[in-house]
């Protein structure tokens, strides 16, 4: 749907925004609303059950705390419905809260609107100055928003009957993108286990349904064909080496289109998805090169997410293992390094690693860990039989989550389009809300 122009518009003078409705009028944030830094509450009083909801800044994605917080109450960070809470630290995200009595953390701010500006309105606008702050700083080595930051955000605003208007559209336009978006989230979901029960059936039973078997000893494996071996990782690998130490590299030495680094981020359903913003120079690769990458080496993620693995390809040679990340290279004469790929995606090896990490914060492996990791070993025959059966049904099942994906990518680029125009006044919406 085409939606028309406003009549008569002005400069705005500020740079993000240009242009706007000659009736708007434009103002600081300041002017509009009261700003509340979060606090430092005591993680040792973080619970699951007792206590008041504690908004924490990985919360912001859902806006539904999963933390509840039994220590001594501060009044002054007590968040109503309506307030906008925003994240001060990553991407800035911004957050409705739209729950009841709820504290707030640190490294968040809670914005309380006055009478002078709609609370949703405020919500849709938000996002579009903070992303321009936020591209300004993507080259620091850690993006922090301050409150006068916030504070200081320039921004054009209709009447207020102009503004639940526009609210009004976006709850209902955005509602009907995100119904459509859900629905193909859950199909990518379906896909997805379609292609991990596949993989899980052909590594861990193999491709002979009629083959005789036998108890693998391993819980989570169950039965196992008979002449199948069960083997530690530090068994099939000639070596098991981290990425370089955290002084060693840092997010500061990355330049674009260099040699790029594999960090955890990079690695999902055993591949390997390149960020060529994250790279080096050649000097600086020469002097990082025993981390550098060959051809059937296995990516493995030492923190966070536990089981997030890629395989190198012929793509990938040279390519360097981050901080955060394992290399393994298997022993070609005993095990395929696709066949081991496709085994080390699996749920029970995820939940095995998750059990064996260490790290009071974080999930951290380390080589020792990963050396102990059980897995499955039938002989090479059966590894390439299985290899070329995976790779021809869950590539089939890939390009149609890619085309999911593509299709998902294309309806939040139409979502946050929509906000946008709606909001800068780039598009009149008055009439379709009445």
């Amino acid at each position: 749907m085409k939606y028309p122009s406003y009549p008569i518009m002005k400069e705005s003078g500020v740079e993000w925004l240009r242009e706007m409705p000659s009736h708007w009028g434009l103002s600081r944030l300041t002017d509009h609303v009261c700003l509340i830094n979060g606090y430092p509450f005591d993680s040792d009083r973080f619970n699951h059950t007792d206590g008041i909801p504690l908004i924490r800044i990985r919360d912001l994605a859902t806006c539904e705390p999963e933390t509840r917080y039994s220590g001594p109450v501060v009044s002054s960070v007590i968040m109503d419905k309506g307030d906008v809470i925003i994240g001060m630290d990553g991407d800035f995200n911004v957050c409705w809260w739209s729950g009841g009595k709820a504290l707030l953390n640190q490294r968040l701010c809670c914005l309380k609107p006055n009478k002078s500006i709609n609370c949703r309105f405020m919500y849709y606008f938000l996002p579009v100055p903070l992303k321009a702050i936020n591209d300004l700083t993507w080259f620091t080595t850690v993006k922090h928003l301050s409150s006068y930051d916030v504070l200081a955000i320039r921004f054009s605003y209709p009447p207020l009957p102009e503004q639940q208007s526009i609210a009004a559209f976006l709850d209902r336009k955005t509602q009907a993108i995100d119904a459509v978006i859900q629905k193909k989230e859950r199909l990518i979901a379906l896909l997805q286990e379609k292609r991990q029960a596949l993989i899980s059936q052909a590594v861990t039973k193999g491709l002979d349904a009629g083959a005789p078997m036998k108890d693998s000893g391993i819980e989570w494996l169950g039965e196992i064909p008979v002449h199948w071996e069960v083997k530690k990782v530090g068994y099939i690998a000639t070596s098991i080496q981290t990425g370089p130490f955290g002084s060693q590299l840092h997010a500061e030495d990355y330049i674009e289109d260099g040699v790029p680094i594999v960090n955890p981020s990079n690695l999902k359903d055993g591949l390997i998805i390149p960020d060529y913003k994250c790279s080096i120079d050649e000097v600086f690769y020469l002097r990082l090169q025993r981390h550098s990458l060959c051809e059937g080496d296995i990516v493995f993620a030492r923190r966070g997410e536990m089981g997030r693995c890629g395989l190198v390809t012929a793509k990938e040679i040279g390519w360097l293992c981050g901080t955060g990340s394992l290399r393994i290279r298997p022993d070609q004469t005993v095990c395929l390094p696709r066949y081991l790929n496709f085994l080390l995606t699996l749920k029970g090896i995820r939940d095995w690693l998750t059990l064996e990490s260490v790290g009071s914060t974080m999930d951290n492996l380390n080589t020792g860990i990963l050396s102990r990791l059980p897995t499955l070993l039938p002989p090479l025959v059966e590894q390439q039989a299985i290899i070329a059966f995976l790779g021809q049904k869950t590539q089939a099942i890939y390009k149609v989550i890619r085309k999911v994906e593509n299709q998902l990518e294309k309806l939040r680029e139409y979502r946050q389009t929509i906000i946008s125009a709606a909001v800068t006044g780039n598009m009149d919406v008055r009439e379709v809300v009445r």
